[in-house]
């Protein structure tokens, strides 16, 4: 009978052991996985963030760029005395390179929607995020004597 009650003993205490070891591995690994998932949600809502800060300043990088296209016009216009001939390629070229028939415009150094869209990706760089622009078409449309709009097809990935 002595040698059933060691038995019986060392079979309880080998099954608290196993439990102990197994519930010791469960709580480090699952503390480990809740970690990851914290900083997996983080990362997420900085991105999402990001994109939608993006899409808000979407609008103003073209407002600048349009406006100081324009007034380039005017620049151009009154340095050469030539007027533009076709506004729409005049513009696009403008509104992304900082141009005018090749001719650098100061007011657009450092504000053409090629240098907001650079800018953009500087600072996603910064936070590990991979964003492209790539602009399709913009264009210029005079709606009223004292209105115009730019639309700008673009893909943001």
């Amino acid at each position: 009978m002595a040698i059933n009650k060691k038995a019986i003993f060392f079979t309880g205490t080998a099954i608290v052991l196993s439990l102990v070891i197994i519930l010791s591995f469960k709580v480090y690994y699952g503390e480990r996985l809740r970690d990851k998932t914290e900083v997996t949600s983080i990362r997420i809502h900085t991105m999402n963030n990001f994109i939608k800060d993006v899409e808000d300043d979407l609008e103003k990088g073209i407002f600048i760029a349009s406006f100081r296209s324009l007034l380039s016009f005017q620049e151009y216009i009154a340095n050469t005395g030539d007027f533009i001939s076709d506004i729409d390629t005049t513009f696009e070229e403008a509104f992304l390179n900082g141009t005018i028939n090749g001719n650098a415009m100061v007011l657009l150094k450092d504000s053409t929607f090629t240098d907001w869209a650079n800018k953009i990706i500087t600072q996603s760089n910064k936070l590990d995020i991979e964003i492209n622009f790539t602009i399709n078409d913009v264009k210029i449309n005079q709606t009223d004597p004292w209105k115009i709009d730019v639309s700008v097809d673009l893909n943001l990935n």
